[in-house]
């Protein structure tokens, strides 16, 4: 959908992906499940080639079924080599995002790319070299790097690494003639072999390239070979232009090195830009703790003038209710004395009738003739007092007998 720009479809099949649990990273080119899943996400070239759809997906299931992750797994020499060649035209038309985007896929696969040595390493021994992707084929500086690397690689006696350059450059259409010092290419260029002294000097390709050509172009035959150097040869037509190709792939060499300059600049720039709001971020952060302690702090003080409001109100209501008792108690105590005055009181009315009572017994039983008005007055004066009341009928009863 994205190649042929249905970016709807496509948006509707990220939306899809994405609630069944599957993110997409285009920069990395790659996918991601909840389940712990990765996958690759297949080129563009990859897909115009017509590349069956089976073969991409056993490409990413066979890693997860022994166990592996992306990082495990490597990629072929031509699924690199498509990578590589991929991020060299991304380079060519300046398109830097894509170009680091398909750069840390390969990282992703364990694949270093060395620009400046114009060479790629596999983490499982694969190697090549970056030559002959641009447009009208190898150029003079990527020959030239390739030839100074196999040199330093003859030097380490790192022989595998230098016939591999040797091979690389041949299929590109590129001779070295060590007994000559010479590399050739079958359109007539050609150039040196640099010295090792050279080399260990640190001496700068394109600065070298660019002066061996205008001296090329300035001396005779002869003189150049009398200086040690080799000249392009054919007519002067065919100088002039291998002059003017070597001009434009050393112009093309600085604006893509330029360019590349300014992108490395303005990713500093992002990086910074997002560092400042990291930071304004963290600072917002902690004044959102501090409001945060602050309002925790309020809050605990306005619990704490609850806490001491409600102890009042409960003080309060204990002073209260203790005097309410108190008042039950001496309520409580009065109408107890009340009652044992009243039984007290009951008490003596019945022993008043018991007396009355008995006197009226005594009287009913006395004669007359010894009834006197005496005794009589007697017995009611006994009677009707109120003290020792049991005593008093006792008496009076004894005297009574015994008269």
């Amino acid at each position: 959908a994205r190649l042929q720009k249905d970016w709807n479809l496509a948006d509707t099949i990220r939306t899809k992906l994405t609630e069944m649990g599957v993110t997409l990273f285009d920069k990395t080119n790659s996918w991601h499940s909840k389940t712990g899943q990765t996958g690759r996400i297949p080129a563009f070239s990859e897909l115009d080639a017509g590349q069956p759809i089976e073969s991409i997906i056993q490409e990413q299931v066979m890693p997860q079924a022994n166990g592996l992750s992306m990082s495990d797994v490597v990629l072929d020499d031509s699924q690199i080599r498509l990578l590589v060649e991929q991020l060299e035209q991304a380079r060519a038309q300046k398109d830097f995002v894509r170009s680091d985007e398909l750069r840390d896929e390969l990282k992703t696969y364990g694949v270093e790319v060395f620009d400046n040595e114009k060479m790629w390493r596999a983490k499982n021994g694969l190697a090549g070299c970056i030559i002959g992707y641009a447009e009208g084929g190898a150029t003079d500086l990527e020959i030239t790097t390739l030839v100074v690397q196999r040199e330093k690689a003859r030097q380490s006696s790192d022989f595998g690494t230098a016939d591999l350059i040797r091979n690389e450059l041949r299929t590109a259409g590129v001779e070295i003639y060590d007994k000559e010092k010479v590399w050739k290419v079958g359109d007539g260029r050609q150039g040196p072999v640099p010295t090792w002294q050279w080399i260990q000097s640190g001496g700068d390709v394109s600065a070298h390239l660019q002066a061996q050509q205008q001296q090329q172009i300035m001396l005779s035959p002869d003189m150049a070979m009398a200086m040690g150097m080799v000249q392009v040869h054919g007519n002067d037509a065919m100088q002039a232009q291998v002059a003017d190709q070597h001009i434009q792939d050393t112009e093309q060499a600085e604006q893509d090195q330029q360019a590349e300059q300014n992108h490395q600049f303005e990713q500093i720039q992002q990086l910074q830009q997002a560092q400042q709001l990291q930071v304004q971020q963290l600072q917002q952060l902690q004044q959102a703790q501090q409001a945060q302690q602050l309002q925790l702090i309020q809050q605990g003080q306005a619990a704490q003038a609850l806490k001491s409001q409600k102890a009042n109100e409960a003080a309060a209501i204990g002073t209260a209710m203790g005097q309410a008792l108190q008042s039950m108690t001496v309520q409580a105590e009065l109408q107890k004395q009340q009652q044992l005055q009243q039984a007290q009181l009951q008490q003596q009315q019945l022993q008043q009738l018991q007396l009355q009572q008995q006197l009226q017994s005594l009287t009913m039983a006395a004669s007359p003739e010894l009834l006197n008005e005496y005794q009589l007055q007697q017995l009611q004066t006994l009677t009707t007092t109120t003290t020792a009341p049991t005593t008093t009928t006792t008496a009076a009863t004894t005297t009574t007998t015994t008269t």
